[in-house]
């Protein structure tokens, strides 16, 4: 069965031993934290296994695109801020061991504030019509 709460810091693994230590029952001390006397009593017994109240490392898939690589990434989108996400990708992926796919970079770089956007069109208004406008405004006879 998978966890149901968040994992105990450190220091509350401390302070759980150090109440154990000085002769408190299992019961007391999951009264004094508000804590369940179940997580108390596997606490206790890893302490015991281990020596230790510190988190172990856990094992897990690396991440595709490192820091240095996200460093990269970003410089890549902010020097042309109108590429589109296939380009970025081609260009990331010319210098890198692994290529990474499209979607992986779109993740990466919604995850640090850039996003999607289409350029607004703007309408080109010709000088010549620009100073007739500005000559009619006030000739108006409404």
């Amino acid at each position: 069965m998978g966890r149901k709460g968040k994992e105990l810091s450190s220091d509350v693994k401390n302070v759980i031993w150090n109440l154990l230590d000085q002769g408190n029952s299992i019961q007391k001390v999951s009264e004094l934290l508000g804590i369940p006397h179940t997580t108390i009593s596997s606490v206790k017994k890893r302490i015991e296994q281990r020596g230790s109240a510190e988190n172990t490392k856990r094992s897990g898939r690396p991440p595709k695109v490192t820091d240095r690589h996200y460093r990269r990434l970003e410089r890549l989108v902010k020097t042309n801020r109108r590429q589109s996400l296939l380009d970025i990708t081609n260009k990331f992926n010319e210098n890198v061991d692994q290529p990474v796919a499209k979607r992986t970079l779109q993740l990466y770089l919604h995850k640090h504030g850039f996003s999607r956007r289409v350029s607004k069109k703007k309408v080109v208004v010709k000088e010549v019509n620009r100073k007739k406008d500005c000559l009619g405004a006030g000739k108006r006879d409404d």
